[in-house]
C-alpha cells in the first residue's frame, strides 16, 4: 500500500496534463519494467510490476524521465547524473516514439470492463497478459459530476487517478466524496502503444449524504468612513459541495432590561460564490450593528444552508478606523466545589457551588462518565449540558463507583461570548459505601431485578408504496417490569460495512421515545439496499432496561421485488355441462330428480322442453342470416 501512495504522489503533477502526455509517460514506464524484466532473464520466477522496478536502482533511474515533461533530448540528458544508464536509455526511448508511427499489430487489447469494490479498490480481469505474457501498465481514469441523480451528460471530462502494472488499484484516502457520483475506466498501456479505453463502470457514490457547509473563515470588518464599512471573509474549510452562494444579513441591534438581544433588519442580500466582501452604507454613530454570513451550497434541488457567522460592531466618533473592535469576554468562574453525593433511587446526587463578580452572566455547566469501576468495556459517556441563572446547580441520577468530568464557564447573553471553562473531577463511590456513610438502611441500593427485561417478540414488516418509499413497521410485546413501563427508548439507523458485529453509522442514526402503552412503531424514510439496526429498551421509575435488538435489510428496488403476498394458484374446477343445455327454457325438476315437470303453454317449436328436430333449427338460423344480409345491403326498408 505505501508504494501506491509513493506512485501516486509522483503522479498528482499530471493530473491536469493531456491525455496524449499521460499515455506517453505510461508507455516509458512500461519500457522500463520491460527492460527490467529482460535484464534479470526471470520471466517465470520474478514478477515485472511498477513497485518492483521503484525498488530496483537501475529501474528507478529508468522512471525519473518518466515522471517529467519531455521538451527535447537535451533537456532530458541533463536529468540524468553520471553513470545512469538507466535514466539515459529512457530519454532516448522517449525521443523515439514521438516521431515513429505506431504499429497497430502490437498493441494491447481493449480492458474488460472494471469493478469498483468498498469505494477504494478497483479490479479488472485482463487474461490478455497471461495469454501474450507482455508488460501492461494500465492508466485508471475517472469522470464525476455532482446532483442527487446520476446523467451521463454531466460528467466531467477524463482524468488520470492512478498507473498500475497490477490488475486492481487502490483509490487515495476519501477520495469519493459525498455528492457526487463517479465512473472509472481503464486503459492498457505496453512499450508498443495504448489500447482504446475500457467500458466505463457502474456509476458509484458515496454512502454518506453530503453535509452543509460549515461557517466562514477569517471575518473582518473595516470601518471606511464616518457612516461606511467594509466586511471580508475567506469561504469555509469544510465542505462537501462547492459553495453555491452566500447571505448576508445586517442591522441594528439593541438590548432589552432582561439583557435579551432585539435585532432590527436593515438589509438580506446574496452574493455570488465568487464574493469575498460586501460594503455596508448609511451607518449612524455610536449604534451598535450586526452582521451574520452563511454559506450556501446546493445538490439538485436542495440547497444546504450551513451555520451563521456573527460579528458585532459599534462606529464611533474617529472619523475614520480600520480596526475591528475588541472582544472583551467575561470572567471565569472560580472555586468551583463539589460537595459530598447523597443517595437517590436512581442513583447519587452531586450539588455544584461556584463564585463568580459579574451575577449578571449566565453559566453553561456540562458532564460525563469518564470510567466506572464495573464498567471493563471503557466507554465514554455523551457530554449533557444545561445552562442555570444560579452560581449552584445540582447534579442527579449519576452513577455509583464512576468518574465525572465537570466543565462549568461564563457565558455573557449580550454578546453572545463564553469564558475559559473551569473543570473538576470527582468520584461517585459504590452504593455500600454511601449506605454506611449515610447510615441507611440495608434495602437503600437500587437492584437490577427492579430493571425491566428487554421487550419481547420484536419483528418488523417492510412496506413499499408506488413512489418507491419504504417504510418498516416494528411490533413488540412489553416486557416484564416490577414497575410500570413509562416510556420505550428506540434508536435506529443504517450500519456500517464489512463489520463483524453490526454497529451504528454515527452520521445517520436516530432516536425517538415512545408512550409505555403503544407497541407499535414505524420506520421511515428508510434508503434501499441498506441493512439497518433497531434497539428498543423500556424506561420505567426503577431505571431503563435491557436493550432487544434486531436487524433487517431493505429491498433493492431495482431488481423489481414483488412484495405481495404469495398468491396460491387454485385448480380450476371444470364445469359441469347442464343436462338440457339447450333448452332455452329452464325446466323444474322434482324433488326425487327422476323425471322433469313439463311447462304448459310451450312455443310451437319447442316439444317437451326441447326443440322439434335439427332441420327446424337450421331453417331458422339461415333464414335470419340471409334476411340480415338483404337488410345490410340492399337497404331494404323494414
Amino acid at each position: 500500500m505505501q508504494n501506491f501512495i509513493i506512485l501516486f504522489a509522483l503522479l498528482s503533477p499530471l493530473l491536469g496534463e493531456d491525455r496524449k502526455e499521460v499515455l506517453l509517460k505510461a508507455q516509458c514506464r512500461a519500457n522500463c519494467v520491460s527492460l527490467l524484466l529482460d535484464n534479470r532473464k526471470q520471466m517465470q520466477e520474478v514478477a515485472a510490476t511498477l513497485r518492483s522496478c521503484v525498488s530496483a536502482p537501475w529501474c528507478a533511474s529508468c522512471l525519473k524521465p518518466c515522471s517529467a515533461t519531455f521538451e527535447n533530448l537535451e533537456k532530458c540528458y541533463g536529468m540524468c547524473q553520471k553513470f545512469e544508464d538507466g535514466c539515459s536509455q529512457s530519454c532516448s526511448y522517449q525521443n523515439e516514439i514521438r516521431r515513429e508511427t505506431v504499429n497497430e499489430t502490437l498493441l494491447p487489447a481493449t480492458p474488460p470492463k472494471p469493478s469498483v469494490y468498498d469505494a477504494f479498490k478497483i479490479i479488472w480481469d485482463d487474461n490478455n497478459v497471461q495469454e501474450r505474457r507482455e508488460v501492461l501498465v494500465y492508466v485508471v481514469e475517472v469522470a464525476s459530476h455532482i446532483g442527487p441523480f446520476f446523467n451521463v451528460g454531466k460528467l466531467s471530462p477524463w482524468r488520470q487517478v492512478l498507473q498500475v502494472s497490477e490488475t486492481n488499484g487502490f483509490l487515495p484516502e476519501n477520495f469519493i466524496k459525498p455528492g457526487r457520483f463517479y465512473q472509472f475506466r481503464v486503459t492498457a498501456v505496453s512499450k508498443y502503444g495504448s489500447s482504446s479505453s475500457s467500458i466505463p463502470s457502474a456509476p458509484i457514490r458515496s454512502l454518506r449524504e453530503a453535509k452543509a457547509p460549515s461557517k466562514p473563515v477569517n471575518i473582518k470588518l473595516n470601518i471606511t468612513g464616518d457612516n461606511t464599512a467594509t466586511v471580508s471573509w475567506d469561504p469555509p474549510v469544510n465542505t462537501d459541495l462547492p459553495i453555491n452562494r452566500y447571505k448576508i444579513y445586517w442591522g441594528s441591534l439593541s438590548y432589552s432590561s432582561s439583557g435579551k438581544r432585539i435585532k432590527r433588519l436593515h438589509e438580506k442580500k446574496i452574493l455570488a460564490s465568487s464574493v469575498r466582501q460586501y460594503e455596508l452604507i448609511n451607518l449612524e454613530k455610536r449604534k451598535i450593528y450586526y452582521i451574520e454570513l452563511k454559506a450556501i451550497s446546493k445538490l439538485g434541488r436542495k440547497k444546504l444552508k450551513g451555520d451563521r457567522i456573527f460579528i458585532d460592531f459599534e462606529i464611533g466618533n474617529e472619523k475614520k478606523s480600520s480596526q475591528v473592535p475588541q472582544v472583551i469576554r467575561p470572567l471565569p468562574v472560580s472555586n468551583l466545589t463539589a460537595h459530598a453525593p447523597k443517595m437517590m433511587h436512581h442513583g447519587a446526587l452531586v450539588n455544584l457551588t461556584w463564585n463568580t463578580k459579574d451575577l449578571d452572566n449566565f453559566f453553561a455547566v456540562s458532564w460525563r462518565r469518564k470510567v466506572c469501576l464495573n464498567d471493563s468495556s471503557g466507554k465514554i459517556d455523551t457530554i449533557k449540558k444545561d445552562t442555570t441563572k444560579n452560581t449552584t446547580y445540582t447534579l442527579s441520577r449519576l452513577k455509583f463507583a464512576c468518574t465525572y468530568e465537570i466543565h462549568v464557564r461564563a457565558i455573557d447573553g449580550r454578546a453572545n461570548l463564553s469564558s475559559s471553562p473551569i473543570i473538576l473531577k470527582i468520584f461517585i463511590p459504590s452504593c455500600e459505601e454511601l449506605q454506611e456513610k449515610l447510615n441507611l438502611p440495608a434495602n437503600a441500593c437500587p437492584t437490577t431485578s427492579s430493571l425491566p427485561e428487554p421487550p419481547r417478540n420484536l419483528v418488523h414488516r417492510i412496506k413499499v408504496t408506488q413512489r418507491h418509499n419504504i417504510t418498516s413497521k416494528l411490533s413488540w410485546d412489553h416486557p416484564h417490569s416490577d414497575t410500570p413501563i413509562l416510556q420505550y427508548r428506540i434508536r435506529w439507523g443504517p450500519t456500517l460495512e464489512n463489520e463483524y458485529v453490526p454497529t451504528f453509522d454515527k452520521y445517520f442514526d436516530k432516536l425517538k421515545f415512545l408512550e409505555g402503552s403503544k407497541n407499535k412503531f414505524t420506520l421511515t424514510e428508510l434508503k434501499e439496499n441498506r441493512e439497518y439496526l433497531v434497539l428498543i429498551r423500556a424506561l420505567s421509575k426503577a431505571g431503563p432496561g435491557k436493550e432487544s435488538t434486531l436487524t433487517f435489510k431493505t429491498p433493492d428496488l431495482h431488481k423489481q421485488i414483488d412484495l405481495r403476498k404469495p398468491r396460491h394458484k387454485h385448480k380450476r374446477k371444470k364445469k359441469r355441462r347442464k343436462e338440457n343445455a339447450g333448452v332455452p327454457y329452464r325446466i323444474p325438476m322434482n324433488k326425487n330428480f327422476s323425471t322433469p315437470t313439463i311447462i304448459r303453454n310451450q312455443p310451437w317449436w319447442v316439444k317437451d322442453g326441447g326443440i322439434k328436430s335439427s332441420f327446424h333449427s337450421r331453417l331458422l338460423v339461415n333464414f335470419v342470416w340471409c334476411f340480415s344480409v338483404a337488410v345490410f345491403w340492399l337497404r331494404l326498408p323494414l
